[in-house]
Parts: C-alpha cells; structure tokens; sequence
C-alpha cells in the first residue's frame, strides 16, 4: 500500500511546528479520536521513549502505546506502534 502525505503550509519556524506535531498533549487538536495523550517521560522525546495515547474508538475509550524509533528535530521522527486488541502494529514517519 502506497504511503499517505499530506503537505500544508504553516506560518511558523520548523522548532514551533516540530515541537507541536510530536507533542501526544496536543494530538487531540489535530487528529480525530484522540481524547489524551503523554510522554512516559518528561523532557524533549528520544528514541526508546514510549507515547501514550488514547482514541474514544467505537464508543469505548482504547488505548495504544508507540515507541519512538527515530527523531532528528525540527525535521523528522518516527514511532512503532505496539500491537493492541483494536489493530496491528505500525510504523509512522513524520516531516513536521
């Protein structure tokens, strides 16, 4: 399956829109479902860092579990998601 890619223009510095877009507190702004989110840890992501999520999905709240496996701000960064009763795991690469 080819990948999905959306561009859009954002009148801010790569620092802003980077810090935003991998942000898990923020993910409900911008991504349908999301109703929390959070680092395991504080402080700038790094690799091996786990994000909690958690999508109202089909009426019932699920929550799912992503490992960052790559990150290069303000320019890219990658997480695997873990396995969870509602999907497989996954890979979601991003230029912010």
């Amino acid at each position: 399956m080819p990948p999905i890619t959306a561009t859009t223009e954002v009148d801010r510095s790569a620092e802003d829109v980077f810090a935003y877009a991998t942000d898990p507190t923020r993910f409900h702004e911008w991504q349908k479902g999301v109703i929390d989110g959070h680092m395991d840890q504080p402080g700038t992501p790094a690799v091996g860092a786990r994000c909690q999520t958690t999508r109202r999905i089909g009426g019932a709240n699920r929550p799912s579990t992503a490992e960052v496996v790559h990150i290069n701000p303000p320019t890219t960064w990658a997480s695997a998601a873990s396995p969870t009763p509602s999907g497989p795991s996954s890979t979601s690469p991003s230029n912010p």
